[in-house]
C-alpha cells in the first residue's frame, strides 16, 4: 500500500507497529496486504481518536458495515479477522484493556421476547388478501412454515421398509427427522434428500389444503411411512375430486 499517511495518527501509529510485527509471521503476502488495507482504513476513519481505548464494539461493527455490508461472507470474515487480530495484539502487547472486536461475530441479543404462534392473527392476514389466489398463497406459506418447524421438533426412528419394519425400535437405529404424513418416499427410507423431496412435501400440503386431509395416514408412524413408499398418490376417487383439475 503506497499511501502511508494513515501512520501519522495515533491509531495509525499502532497499526504500523502491528503490521511490522505481522510481516515476521508466516502469513501470505495477500493476507498481509488485506490486513494493511483494512487497518489503514480503520486508522483513517478514526484519525481523531487519541487512544485505542476509545474503540467500542458497536463502533467497529458500524465501521465494518459501512465499508463491506454488501461484500460476500468470506470477504466479511477476512475483514473481521484483520480487525480482531489487531486488537488482540494491542491487548497482549500494548496494554489495551479489552478486545472490542471479539464479540462481533456473536449473534446480537434481540430486545423483547418472541411471541407464540397466534392463529387469530394468521387468519386475519389470510382473510385480508384481496383474492382467493392470494389467500391460498398465504395458507401455503403458513403451512409450509409450520411443517418445517415440525421437521425440526419431531423425531422418528428409521426403519427398513423393504425388510424389517419391526427393527424400527432397535436402540442403535439411525434417527430421521420428520412427520410421516409429509415425508417423501426417499426420506421415509432414510435416503439422501434433494429438491424432489421438497416438491413432494409441498404437494402433500397442497393436497391437504384442498381436501382437508393428507394423502397417506396409517395406524402407526411406520404404517404411514410404508404407504408413502409403496402406494400410489390418491389422484383419483372421491378425495381427488376436490382437487382443481390442473393439479390432478
Amino acid at each position: 500500500m503506497r499511501d502511508k499517511s494513515y501512520q501519522h495518527t495515533v491509531v495509525g501509529g499502532e497499526v504500523a507497529k502491528y503490521l511490522r510485527v505481522l510481516r515476521w509471521s508466516e502469513r501470505s503476502q495477500n493476507t498481509l496486504d488485506t490486513y494493511e488495507l483494512v487497518l489503514a482504513r480503520l486508522a483513517a476513519d478514526h484519525a481523531h481518536y487519541g487512544s485505542l481505548e476509545e474503540f467500542t464494539t458497536e463502533g467497529i461493527r458500524e465501521f465494518l458495515d459501512e465499508h463491506w455490508s454488501n461484500a460476500t461472507a468470506a470477504t466479511k470474515a477476512a475483514r473481521l479477522a484483520a480487525v480482531k487480530s489487531f486488537f488482540k495484539w494491542a491487548v497482549n502487547e500494548r496494554g489495551l484493556a479489552r478486545n472490542p472486536a471479539s464479540p462481533i461475530d456473536r449473534p446480537k441479543v434481540r430486545n423483547g421476547e418472541r411471541h407464540a404462534y397466534r392463529p387469530d392473527l394468521v387468519h386475519r392476514l389470510i382473510t385480508a388478501q384481496p383474492s382467493l389466489r392470494d389467500q391460498i398463497g398465504c395458507q401455503l406459506l403458513g403451512r409450509l412454515g409450520f411443517r418445517k418447524d415440525e421437521l425440526r421438533r419431531n423425531r422418528l426412528l428409521d426403519f427398513d421398509l423393504a425388510e424389517r419394519v419391526e427393527d424400527a425400535a432397535r436402540p442403535d437405529a439411525e434417527q430421521v427427522q420428520g412427520t410421516p404424513e409429509y415425508m417423501s418416499p426417499e426420506q421415509a427410507k432414510g435416503e439422501p434428500l434433494g429438491f424432489q423431496s421438497d416438491i413432494y412435501s409441498l404437494a402433500v400440503v397442497i393436497f391437504e389444503l384442498f381436501t382437508g386431509e393428507v394423502p397417506f395416514r396409517g395406524d402407526t408412524a411406520a404404517a404411514t411411512a410404508r404407504k408413502q413408499v409403496e402406494e400410489k398418490a390418491p389422484l383419483s376417487g372421491p378425495r381427488a375430486a376436490r382437487l382443481p383439475p390442473p393439479l390432478a
